[in-house]
């Protein structure tokens, strides 16, 4: 089953969430601070997570994205 990676970002007081990505469920839920880290360093270094979280299923269906 797969989960979507969900992160709170935040650079300052400004805080934000962004999906990551899609994973397996297993693997979101282990090394999902992983995943995250990866992809501050990509793409959003100067921020800081504040919380993650391993939502079941297509999280852009779910919210009519």
């Amino acid at each position: 089953m797969l989960a979507t990676l969900i992160a709170l970002l935040c650079i300052g007081s400004d805080c934000q969430e962004h999906i990551l990505g899609q994973y397996q469920s297993m693997d979101c839920q282990v090394h999902g601070q992983a995943y995250a880290a990866d992809w501050i360093g990509k793409n959003e270094p100067a921020a800081k997570l504040e919380r993650y979280k391993c939502v079941p299923g297509d999280y852009h269906r779910a919210i009519g994205l």
